[in-house]
C-alpha cells in the first residue's frame, strides 16, 4: 500500500538493504513527476546510490514508459538493440500465452 509509504515520514536511507532501499525508491517515485527527477534525486541521496538509481530507473521506466525517458539517458544504454529485441520476444511470448 503506497499510502503507508507516503504517510510515514520515513528517514529515507538507501543503505543497500533491500527494505530501506525499496522504500526510498517508492517514496521518490510516488512524489516526483518524471523519469529524470526520480533517477537524479535517488542518485544524489548517497548511500548505495548506483544500485538505488538503477532500481529507480527500472521502475520509473515502467511507470512513465520508454518514450518518456530523456534521450540523454536512453542514448547511454549498453546493448540497447539487443535489449529491445529481447523485450519484443518476451512480449510476443506473453501475448501468445494469453491466447491459449
Amino acid at each position: 500500500k503506497y499510502e503507508e509509504v507516503l504517510k510515514n515520514d520515513l528517514n529515507c536511507s538507501p543503505s543497500g538493504f533491500v527494505v530501506d532501499t525499496f522504500q526510498c525508491v517508492l517514496r521518490v517515485l510516488l512524489t516526483t513527476n518524471n523519469y529524470e527527477d526520480v533517477v537524479v534525486k535517488l542518485a544524489n541521496m548517497g548511500g548505495d546510490a548506483d544500485t538505488t538509481a538503477a532500481i529507480a530507473g527500472g521502475l520509473a521506466g515502467l511507470y512513465y514508459g520508454y518514450d518518456n525517458i530523456p534521450s540523454k539517458f536512453k542514448d547511454k544504454i549498453i546493448l540497447k538493440e539487443q535489449l529491445i529485441e529481447l523485450a519484443d520476444k518476451l512480449y510476443d511470448l506473453r501475448i501468445s500465452k494469453t491466447r491459449i
